[in-house]
């Protein structure tokens, strides 16, 4: 399971809430930071991590505390790469020392996803603040005439007009009502 499992694994033991070198490191943690495994058994999390010594010890500590933490981070590849991961990781004794064991999964697909929906949702707002706009814009474009045409309907229909003529301005006032 250690081997074949779909996410890197690290074990290390912890010393005065310092971690040690790492003491196990399965095939996809090679893989995934670009080490030979003896690379990496002679490194510790300090070394793969953007995290600072500071934040990176208080998780630790908190780790000794609660038992488990989970956090995201960011690893370094042995090419500079930087990689989003989920660190889920538990205390547990191993031959007297406390060791720490640590699943840790690349989240590359979900920040990107994340990134992604936020982004659509940053262009759908500005799209839809664009619309307000267009439409406050068209409403006074049009209620600006409007109103002058109906005025001028108004002021025609207490002129003298004959039948067919007081028809057309009703029809035209009606019409200019509905718009």
């Amino acid at each position: 399971i250690f081997n074949n499992a779909n996410d890197a694994f690290y074990i290390y033991k912890i010393d005065d809430n310092i971690a040690g070198t790492f003491d196990e490191v399965n095939e996809i943690s090679c893989n995934m930071l670009g080490y030979e495994k003896q690379e990496l058994l002679s490194m510790s999390i300090y070394d793969i991590s953007l995290l600072s010594n500071q934040e990176l010890n208080e998780i630790l500590y908190t780790i000794i505390t609660n038992g488990s933490a989970t956090y995201e981070s960011t690893h370094i590849t042995k090419n500079n790469e930087y990689i989003p991961v989920e660190v889920n990781a538990h205390l547990f004794e191993l031959e007297g020392n406390n060791t720490i064991f640590s699943v840790v999964r690349d989240i590359s697909d979900r920040k990107k996803a994340k990134d992604e929906l936020i982004h659509a949702k940053e262009e759908a707002e500005k799209a839809n603040q664009a619309k307000s706009e267009f439409l406050a814009n068209m409403s006074h474009e049009i209620r600006t005439p409007l109103n002058g045409i109906m005025g001028m309907l108004q002021l025609l229909q207490v002129s003298t007009l004959n039948e067919e003529q007081e028809n057309y301005v009703k029809t035209g006032l009606v019409s200019t009502r509905r718009l």
